[in-house]
């Protein structure tokens, strides 16, 4: 597996000096997690590979809050965000790499005395999501003109609702959402449909006030490469036996197709 260097420096270096500090969620496996108080994952995988093909090298930041990494972004403290969605907001002080790292798969986790199987078990019904959640245009319209869903501005809200009847099912990043209800210990009689209504694109991006930014065309070349040859799915598995939910995850879900 590839390795990469842990900043413990909040430090900008910038691709003009050789070395490239990158910043990501702390709680997204399996592209972006912490573990041991350092960033690790797919993610830093892939853009270590990337960058060591232009002679750059990689230096991780500090896992930190996300509005955090966003804001260093902004200013310059941080030259790489990974594992990042495009939006207009952010496309004022970040530059994104065309082609995607991933796709994440967005699902719905409901109680285990309840059933559902289709979007339509999803009508007539209060659901939840949180704050920041942006659906595909396919989902937004039928979200828009068939679905009555509840905003809060943290998954545990959504999961401690969930438990106590308020809402009927939430929506919510599989992998992330598992890992959140391991991590913390959360007792709760929750299942989630294995078929994910819409996923989202996962990308690289990189601020706009970072020498790095000259880059973005040959980190997009690079990147679909790694992409069609198939290494980002082999990373992806090396990464996924590093992650200490996967294995009890997968037990599960073998054991009862739709229960965490």
């Amino acid at each position: 597996m590839l390795g990469v260097l842990h900043c413990s420096i909040p430090v900008a270096f910038g691709c003009d000096d050789g070395v490239a500090t990158v910043a990501g969620k702390p709680d997204f496996p399996p592209l972006s997690w912490q573990k041991d108080k350092k960033l690790q994952g797919i993610a830093y995988s892939v853009i270590e590979q990337v960058l060591s093909e232009l002679n750059i090298k990689v230096e991780v930041k500090p896992a930190v809050p996300w509005k955090r990494v966003l804001q260093e972004s902004r200013i310059g403290d941080v030259d790489f965000v990974v594992a990042v969605r495009e939006t207009q907001e952010r496309k004022e002080y970040l530059e994104f790499v065309p082609t995607p790292m991933m796709e994440s798969a967005q699902n719905v986790f409901y109680r285990s005395n309840e059933s559902f199987e289709t979007l339509n078990d999803l009508k007539g019904k209060i659901g939840g999501v949180t704050l920041g959640l942006r659906f595909n245009d396919e989902f937004t319209k039928f979200a828009n003109e068939n679905l009555d869903l509840k905003k809060v501005p943290k998954l545990k809200q959504n999961i401690l609702k969930l438990r106590s009847n308020r809402i009927d099912y939430f929506i919510s990043p599989l992998l992330p959402t598992l890992h959140f209800i391991h991590q913390n210990n959360i007792k709760a009689d929750i299942n989630f449909m294995l078929n994910p209504l819409f996923v989202i694109e996962e990308k690289v991006a990189v601020s706009k006030k970072s020498s790095c930014i000259k880059y973005i065309a040959e980190i997009d070349k690079r990147l679909r490469l790694l992409t069609e040859s198939g290494k980002i799915d082999s990373l992806l598995e090396a990464n996924l036996q590093q992650w200490d939910v996967m294995s009890s995850v997968m037990e599960k879900v073998n054991s009862s197709p739709d229960n965490i």
